[in-house]
């Protein structure tokens, strides 16, 4: 996956470093779009950009604290601190503001409920719960859906539609990327892995570019996925869908990955399956060709027909694997030559539910630097 900062990444980063005009100026609104820049960038997959976010955080903070009482009642620095509140920026300086009686014209109840988010208020749900995103401007009931979604994540009956409604007003922003997210893992929640499988490829489809993109796969193809694989090595049509949504370098990274968990996992079809659909996508790099090797001459030494897996694992170009994988061919080696042919390992239980969800929002944890979290 490329990852190169687009010309507007420039455009947003000379607009940071220039000086403030007038004192009063406007100029709020102007560095959150800067922000939704920066933003789309690294939904478009620029490490570049989502490095910045903090740095233009900052420098938000900086700027509302300067503006003038007078201006911050304009639509469009309200939506500037919707932004800001809800994508980790400090309350401390709103909270500020409302204790030097700033007013925020009609949106002051907007701000108010916000705020609570962003500080993790024990009645932020409630405050969130007097707003109507759709009957707001989409630029402030965006965030603000999303927010209502991530508020009522523990009950995602509540959940899944604002976080819908999220989708519905900021598409192609890391608003609907970051609604996405949550709604995979909702549903991972509720063990409708085959419903989640669809939303995910969905979100590959869309958002396959995007920084936060390779963690949700790797969870997939590595946690989920497995769960979808026959003994046999036959898979769904959902599996199958899923890893074709995948750019060829990520989906063979990601192959790779799964024929890796397979192994540690006792589930051999799996690796043997995964090492095949890697093997179908042609040569990688060395590394990834050595890594290809190992998994599926392990995946034959142990699964139904061991024969030649000792010399097809001798024959793996050492020089080319990590430390872990080193560690797994010689302990493959070591076995292989004691036992041709061993029975075939049958696939290990699937891990209980609280395992799954843990895992699933440890991944979105990850992917959310710069969204605000609230306690799960």
């Amino acid at each position: 996956m490329t990852r190169q900062p687009h010309v507007w990444l420039m455009v947003v980063m000379v607009s940071m470093t220039a000086p403030r005009a007038v004192a009063g100026e406007a100029r709020t609104y102007e560095l959150a779009r800067s922000l939704q820049m920066l933003q789309d960038q690294a939904v478009n997959g620029s490490d570049i950009a989502l490095a910045e976010q903090p740095r233009i955080l900052d420098r938000l903070s900086a700027e509302i604290a300067l503006e003038a009482p007078a201006q911050l009642s304009d639509p469009r620095n309200v939506r500037a601190l919707a932004i800001y509140l809800v994508n980790g920026g400090a309350p401390a300086v709103v909270r500020r503001l409302l204790a030097t009686t700033t007013e925020f014209g009609p949106h002051q109840t907007v701000i108010r409920a916000l705020l609570a988010f962003a500080e993790r208020q024990p009645d932020a749900g409630k405050l969130l719960s007097q707003l109507d995103a759709m009957a707001l401007e989409p630029g402030i009931g965006g965030p603000v859906a999303l927010a209502q979604g991530m508020a009522f994540q523990a009950d995602p009956a509540k959940a899944k539609p604002l976080l819908a409604v999220a989708r519905l007003l900021a598409p192609g922003t890391l608003i609907e990327e970051a609604a996405l997210r949550r709604e995979i893992t909702m549903l991972l929640a509720e063990t409708k892995n085959g419903e989640a499988i669809e939303r995910a490829t969905r979100y590959l489809w869309k958002f396959g570019s995007s920084v936060y993109a390779t963690d949700v796969a790797a969870y997939f193809a590595t946690s989920v996925l497995p769960g979808f694989v026959a003994p046999t090595g036959m898979v769904t049509d959902q599996v199958q869908n899923f890893l074709a949504a995948l750019p060829e370098p990520s989906r063979r990274a990601l192959l790779l990955d799964m024929a890796k968990a397979g192994i540690l996992d006792g589930r051999m079809g799996i690796a043997a399956l995964a090492s095949r659909q890697s093997a179908a996508l042609g040569a990688g790099s060395g590394a990834e060709q050595a890594r290809a090797d190992i998994y599926a001459a392990i995946a034959t030494a142990f699964g139904r027909d061991g024969d030649g897996a000792s010399d097809q694992l001798i024959a793996i170009d050492r020089g080319q694997l990590h430390d872990a994988e080193l560690g797994m061919l010689d302990a493959a080696l070591a076995v292989a030559g004691q036992i041709p042919a061993t029975p075939r390992v049958e696939p290990a239980a699937d891990g209980d539910a609280p395992a799954v969800i843990v895992a699933a929002r440890t991944v979105v944890a990850r992917a959310d630097r710069s969204l605000a979290e609230v306690s799960q």
